[in-house]
């Protein structure tokens, strides 16, 4: 099955690729040697950089004027309001795609994530962001080690590793969710949005990524599947868990905001072994292959997701098979 951008700007819907995904990164850093996942993210940890950070492949230019927003879940969860902003630049790293949405596996997003050299990475991008270095990032924040607060070197507090062994006198903690690029049917407004953010702008009527009158028919994508690729496992910081649902349920936009499309790794004392808190619901999809999805998957890679509208008219419509033309 095949059809360009023209075709599915002529049907007035929405659309996104399955090549372009971004991930949207913030990194905290414990505040004292004794925090853990039990303690409060907002007075135990203090999150690095202005704002969180957009990753991307290098497999695609992001397109002038995309909307994204400058808080990320944990701030929305604890009352903030959609701040939207026009996304300026995006740091190019080699994210895996997004399970489900972009055909990734979560095993690989948990072994990028848990990589100290993401980490690394990471911390180098958000001095980058504030125009300072590394060291600098951490100067003028006291740390609680061994009972004792002060500030304190940054070869104490980064991730470094000397002599086989890293120096991290506190732990580090990663916030990552994933983003989904959508093309809307005025053929002039991008999204570069998380679950969280979709939902967000759909309660509070500034669009409807659904069906119906001004529906962008992609409504698959930003209730079912986005909020599905990742979850959190166990309740960290007091965030409720969430677990995905059937594919081809949709989540309410309360349900999303608390809980969908996002996951976390954490950096113990002296680099101890990051600790993964997503799960995911991966499906495997092969070329030259029949699948029932609730997918539309075109030629060029431009998807419509929400095909599920026929089907409230027809029920028969609700398993078609789509063929994978191309990957």
């Amino acid at each position: 099955m095949t059809a360009n951008k023209k075709a599915i700007n002529r049907e007035g819907k929405g659309f996104y690729r399955s090549s372009e995904y971004m991930y949207k990164v913030s990194v905290y850093v414990g505040l004292s040697d004794i925090v853990d996942s039990t303690s409060s993210l907002h007075a135990n940890w203090r999150m690095i950089g202005e704002r969180p950070l957009y990753i991307k492949p290098q497999s695609f230019a992001l397109p002038a004027n995309t909307i994204g927003s400058s808080k990320n879940k944990a701030e929305y969860i604890k009352g903030h309001f959609l701040s939207l902003i026009r996304i300026e630049d995006a740091v190019v790293e080699k994210p895996p795609p997004i399970p489900i949405t972009n055909y990734g596996n979560i095993d690989s997003v948990n072994a990028y994530f848990g990589d100290t050299a993401t980490l690394n990475a990471l911390i180098d991008a958000f001095a980058k962001q504030k125009r300072t270095t590394r060291e600098n990032l951490l100067s003028n924040i006291p740390f609680t080690i061994n009972g004792i607060t002060k500030k304190r070197p940054a070869n104490e507090i980064l991730p470094t590793k000397i002599g086989g062994v890293f120096q991290n006198q506190v732990p580090w903690l990663i916030i990552y969710e994933p983003v989904i690029i959508a093309y809307l049917k005025d053929q002039t407004t991008v999204l570069a949005f998380t679950a969280t953010e979709y939902a967000l702008a759909q309660k509070m009527g500034f669009f409807n990524f659904k069906s119906g009158g001004g529906g962008q028919y992609i409504g698959a994508m930003t209730h079912s599947d986005l909020p599905n690729s990742i979850t959190l496992e166990e309740s960290w910081f007091g965030f409720p868990v969430t677990s995905a649902l059937a594919d081809g349920v949709y989540w309410s936009e309360s349900r999303i905001i608390a809980g969908g499309g996002w996951g976390m790794r954490m950096l113990r004392v002296g680099g101890a072994n990051a600790v993964p808190n997503n799960i995911t619901h991966d499906y495997e999809y092969r070329v030259d292959t029949y699948v029932i999805t609730s997918v539309r998957i075109f030629a060029d890679e431009d998807i419509t997701p929400d095909n599920r509208h026929e089907s409230e008219q027809d029920e028969s419509k609700r398993s078609c098979k789509y063929r994978r033309e191309s990957f």
